[in-house]
């Protein structure tokens, strides 16, 4: 649920003191609740909420004030479809007993979406609804409604009581209407002109106007991504980017201290209350939360201008955020240092640190570092989307005493349930434990890589692991008509296939055929004995460095010294670069025609916009016959578009399979691999700006500079051996 207080405002009118002379918060919630709040009414400090009320309706936003004469202070709450007010009313046999009544109620036709109050003699409501029409409310009175103004979206709204203006945040932009023109035009379809306007260039969350001497008159807008202070008039005074994304404002000013500069807080969504005096940063600190509401207020004397925060799930906490620092201040007491005194207090502290660091005691700090471990393979149950067995890896935490939550990010070609996790307040030694399996798509790698990122010590640790064989592929008969092939040479003799792969029970010791699971995909793996020779060949590309892969793995683990070698597949990567190049093209064309088509449907809905303002209804057969032909053209092209990216995702995925073939051989005869798997991953460069990039090639294709990136020499040269030069001494016979 969330609940934001709304019991700030213009004047004195919006602070709810519904008794003893006190100031409450308000706060409502999305479930109809209303609950006051009095931080001093109660004697138990952890339940301080004094009155809880049910309205059955949404509440969207409330104020405070006397809005009907002589009924005292009500509270106005707005929900979707009502306007109502409230009073609270005690118990005749027990006065300590009180509850609200609503005492009014305006029903609306539109949904509403905001309202504020302006501060004239009898308090006036003006509410905003979803579709931008206005309606004015003096107590029980409507007194006018405003058909939509010329916005699609809303917005935050104001009043401006120096400049007699209205304040919105509609589109974008900050406009000015004066109120006295929208009065003149209302239950009207004349258009009204705004005094000014500016483009924000970002989505506006909040309007506050600051009027109160000594300040000059300023109009303060919290945006998503900044904050902008104008004059009455439209004029920028100043501007604050942020680094991260505001949730909430709050101006502020303490009594007695008057100030020529605007106070402000500004809560975001990475937990960080920022203080502002103008434009300028006096004070940053951590909530522990993002707040979604701020209010400074004081309940009490012993609550004197306290900060009043709450959470989007209705945690509300009132505090004070810290004490200032005492920079360059003297202390109260200038007291004569003993130096003698001081010399010896740390000639003891540093023995008993001796002494504490050979006894062993202090344990060293462990560091952050995460740990994997794969199980046993189990059966696929009903929230796993596959046929094939599952494998549940298992992610370790060690050094995350201090830690708040950890982000962990997976990168893998099988499938999993989800590839970003955060874990909250872990543990020492908590594990995680994440499911993997065969997806749609055949795998283009068996290799699992995880990231962990540690909040808010900012420390990171990145692991990888092979996942077995047997998760991958099961046993089937032979294909030897599959259209890729790679050759593998070794310097030893053959080692059966049969205890390489002992998780699969095969007794031909030269030949092997394995299948994805869930998939007709196969790769096949033979044996030569004369040549000692390995071949590996699928109709998959992508399956080529998969098996290759394994089969180099389980030659080094048998035969510690062997010496691998083989072809690199030149030809494969310039074949499909060649594909690649050419959907990418074509996928570029597609893209071009869905944008196309939106623009186009956009200004038929434009032009249905303008046609439904008008109070005269006209025959719009036409546009809704253009209108429908357009969306299913739109549709096509969507589709289309979404087809090719897929098939360009998916030769990008086996152009990086081939590529990690590449650098697997390369690395098996000792020579520097410039391009792997992820060559071409999390990058914003196209590919050839990368191959050059790699290769310093700039007028090369694709394939030159793959081929140049392949021929560089080993790191050392152990077939080049050294020759003794000839002596001309003559040599000696034996004499034997």
């Amino acid at each position: 649920m969330e609940r934001s207080p709304y019991s700030r405002g213009f004047s004195h009118h919006n602070r709810p003191i519904f008794f003893e002379n006190r100031e409450q918060l308000v706060v409502g919630g999305e479930d109809g609740s209303i609950s006051v709040i009095d931080p001093c009414g109660t004697k138990d400090a952890q339940d301080t909420t004094v009155l809880h009320y049910q309205t059955k309706r949404p509440v969207l936003q409330m104020r405070a004030g006397e809005f009907l004469p002589f009924m005292g202070v009500q509270l106005a709450v707005l929900s979707p479809n009502r306007l109502s007010y409230y009073r609270i009313v005690y118990d005749e046999k027990d006065e300590t007993s009180f509850n609200f009544e609503e005492i009014y109620g305006h029903e609306i036709e539109e949904t509403a979406y905001n309202m504020c109050t302006l501060p004239f003699q009898n308090i006036h409501i003006l509410v905003q609804t979803v579709l931008c029409n206005l309606y004015l409310y003096q107590g029980d009175q409507c007194i006018f409604s405003k058909s939509p103004l010329p916005f699609l979206l809303p917005g935050p709204i104001c009043y401006s009581l120096p400049s007699s203006s209205l304040l919105l945040g509609n589109d974008g932009r900050i406009s000015s209407l004066k109120f006295s023109l929208l009065t003149s035009v209302s239950n009207s379809s004349k258009k009204v002109t705004f005094d000014w306007e500016f483009s924000l260039g970002d989505y506006a969350l909040d309007i506050e106007v600051e009027d109160r001497p000594p300040i000059q008159p300023s109009l303060v807008v919290l945006c998503r991504r900044g904050v902008n202070c104008f004059t009455t008039g439209g004029m920028i005074r100043w501007q604050i980017r942020l680094e991260s994304v505001a949730t909430a404002m709050c101006l502020y000013r303490l009594p007695g201290i008057e100030t020529a500069y605007i106070s402000s807080i500004i809560a975001t969504a990475d937990e960080n209350m920022l203080v502002f005096r103008d434009e300028r940063l006096v004070w940053n600190c951590n909530a522990h939360m993002a707040p979604v509401a701020l209010l400074v207020s004081t309940y009490s004397s012993l609550y004197e201008n306290v900060l009043t925060l709450m959470s989007s799930n209705g945690k509300v906490i009132i505090g004070y955020p810290g004490t200032e620092p005492n920079l360059y201040k003297l202390p109260p007491e200038n007291r004569i240092i003993n130096y003698k005194e001081k010399a010896e207090q740390l000639k003891s502290l540093e023995s008993k640190i001796k002494e504490t660091q050979g006894k062993g005691e202090i344990e060293p700090r462990l560091e952050f570092g995460i740990k994997l471990t794969c199980s046993e393979l189990q059966k696929a149950s009903m929230e796993h989307n596959t046929k094939g067995p599952v494998c549940i890896l298992t992610v370790q935490f060690n050094g995350v005493a201090e830690a708040q939550k950890i982000h962990i990010n997976v990168r893998s070609s099988l499938s999993t349930p989800s590839r970003q996790i955060v874990l909250h307040k872990p543990r020492e030694g908590s594990q995680l434990k994440i499911p993997f399996f065969v997806g749609k798509e055949p795998p283009t790698s068996s290799t699992v890589n995880i990231a962990a990122h540690c909040y808010p010590s900012q420390a990171s640790s990145y692991r990888s692991i092979e996942m077995p064989m047997e998760l991958l592929f099961h046993e089937c008969s032979l294909d030897r008509n599959s259209k890729y092939k790679f050759t593998l040479d070794t310097d030893c003799a053959v080692v059966p296939i049969n205890s390489l792969f002992p998780a699969f029970q095969t007794d031909n010791p030269l030949t092997i055929g394995l299948q994805v699971h869930s998939s007709d995909a196969t790769v096949s793996i033979f044996a030569a004995n004369k040549s000692n020779r390995y071949r590996v060949q699928s109709d998959r590309l992508g399956l080529l460095q998969v098996a290759t892969a394994a089969l180099i793995q389980r030659l080094r683990e048998t035969v510690p010294n062997i010496n691998i070698g083989g072809k690199q597949p030149i030809e494969y990567i310039s074949l499909l670069l060649d594909n690649i190049l050419e959907h990418k093209k074509l996928l570029d064309a597609e893209k071009e025609r869905m944008e196309s088509r939106m623009r186009e449907v956009r200004c038929i809905e434009a032009l249905l916009l303008n046609k439904s303002k008008n109070t005269k209804l006209e025959n719009l057969d036409h546009i809704d016959a253009l209108f429908s032909k357009s969306h299913q053209q739109l549709l096509a092209a969507m589709d289309a578009y979404t087809t090719s990216q897929n098939k360009y995702k998916t030769e990008i995925e086996a152009l990086g399979s081939l590529f990690q073939l590449t650098a697997d051989v390369m690395r098996c005869q000792k020579a520097v691999a410039y391009i792997d798997g992820n060559f071409y991953v999390n990058t914003t460069q196209s590919l050839k700006e990368r191959l050059q990039w790699a290769s310093r090639m700039h007028r090369s294709g694709e394939s030159s500079m793959v081929e140049a990136l392949c021929q560089h020499a080993r790191k050392d040269l152990p077939q080049i051996t050294e020759e003794e030069e000839p002596s001309n001494e003559p040599v000696a016979e034996n004499a034997e």
